[in-house]
């Protein structure tokens, strides 16, 4: 290709003009999304952006508490500004999930759709009656990603865990701040950052394979390890 030749097709593959008709990656493929706050919302809402279709689903009156995290007051239909920027490209229903009605109508988005996050504490889905192993009787296909602080089935599994938790427990918090001074916690959520950027790819591979899509799986996300990636030194470590 000569060199005219090449910026000839750059321009062409960049022009803005063109960007609604490019190919999406993620195109045809549907998302359920049962999460809250940040380590979950953001993993589908990356997946959005490669064109797959996400339903985020919310528990009737509580919602997804980044609603409404703001300190002062409440806003206009429950939608505190952060809350948009990971909850774009998204279509938005609610579902209570804890009643068998709901369980069924899950049950019954699940055998026409392709991907399953969720970020509730591990053994809260099996509780309900729609955890892996009952959905995956009704769609095998299924690919289940369940984030959370300390993965399933560790020691610590039942405990909540937020952002400064596992930057504690990783031993982020040791190596930021100033020599001398109490560990501090990473302003950027560093944590919940690595996990929530890395696991996209645990729902794509499937579909982006040379295979293509074909025998469902279960893959677990812990925000802790993600830190202590970060804690080890300038590489990334990624679960």
């Amino acid at each position: 290709m000569s060199a005219q030749d090449y910026f000839q097709w750059t321009e062409d593959l960049f022009d803005p003009d063109n960007a609604f008709f490019k190919p999406e990656a993620l195109k045809g493929v549907r998302v359920l999304e049962l999460c809250t706050r940040v380590f979950g919302p953001v993993t589908a809402d990356l997946l959005a952006d490669f064109g797959a279709e996400v339903i985020k689903i919310e528990l009737p009156g509580v919602g997804d508490l980044m609603r409404y995290v703001a300190p002062r007051g409440f806003f206009w239909q429950n939608i505190f500004p952060a809350f948009t920027h990971m909850n774009h490209n998204k279509l938005h229903v609610a579902i209570d999930i804890r009643r068998p009605e709901g369980g069924d109508l899950l049950k019954r988005l699940v055998a026409r759709s392709d991907v399953l996050i969720e970020n509730f504490r591990p053994g809260t889905m099996d509780r309900w009656g729609v955890g892996y192993r009952q959905l995956s009787e009704v769609n095998p296909r299924l690919v289940y990603q369940a984030n959370s602080g300390f993965g399933q089935w560790s020691a610590y599994k039942d405990r909540p865990s937020y952002d400064a938790t596992s930057q504690a427990m990783s031993g982020f918090s040791a190596i930021t701040g100033f020599q001398g001074r109490t560990p501090s916690r990473s302003g950027s959520g560093s944590a919940t950052t690595r996990g929530r950027s890395s696991r996209p790819s645990a729902s794509w591979e499937p579909f982006t394979s040379a295979s293509g899509p074909g025998r469902g799986s279960s893959s677990t996300s812990l925000r802790a390890k993600a830190s202590s990636g970060a804690s080890t030194g300038p590489g990334c470590t990624f679960t």
